[in-house]
């Protein structure tokens, strides 16, 4: 409601806020990831209201054959402003609702540390345009490496050992 955005306006941090989410859509993640991209739908449409600046980007991972490709193991949503939908007619909250509507969960692997590579890079990369804070959410059901669904694939130490030191 209104009185209640009124209210969080006076009571949170109103600078530039960018976040990037790393969101696992591995099979496992089934009923969870509905209710995170929900979430993640909310987040897009309520904080342009609070924030003068607000940025978001989406990285859906899950590697399906054990072969990881960034091409063809991650569906993207890039850094964008969302504004809010008296300001732009709802053009960028659309957008983004549309690329989260599109998210399902795979019968696949989860590419953790590759994710989060990319996530850090994309915070870098815009780190001297950023007006305020960054934020990095990496959400998913698995530590920093997963094995295929035979448990025959498993990574291989230095892929381990790479993951560890990124979580």
């Amino acid at each position: 409601t209104q009185e209640s955005l009124r209210k969080a306006q006076g009571q949170l941090d109103t600078s530039a806020l960018e976040i990037v989410v790393a969101i696992d859509r591995s099979g496992t993640m089934g009923e969870e990831l509905k209710d995170l991209m929900r979430f993640i739908r909310s987040v897009s449409e309520f904080m342009p209201r609070i924030t003068p600046n607000f940025r978001i980007g989406i990285i859906a991972y899950g590697d399906e054959d054990g072969k990881f490709s960034a091409s063809e193991d991650f569906e993207e949503f890039p850094l964008m402003e969302i504004k809010p939908k008296e300001v732009d007619d709802g053009t960028s909250f659309d957008s983004v609702d549309k690329f989260i509507s599109g998210i399902q969960p795979q019968r696949s692997l989860a590419p953790v540390a590759e994710a989060l590579e990319l996530a850090l890079e994309w915070l870098q990369r815009s780190a001297a345009e950023a007006q305020g804070r960054q934020v990095l959410m990496l959400i998913g059901d698995v530590g920093p490496m997963e094995t295929d669904w035979s448990g025959m694939n498993d990574y291989s130490r230095e892929e381990q050992v790479r993951a560890e030191s990124l979580a």
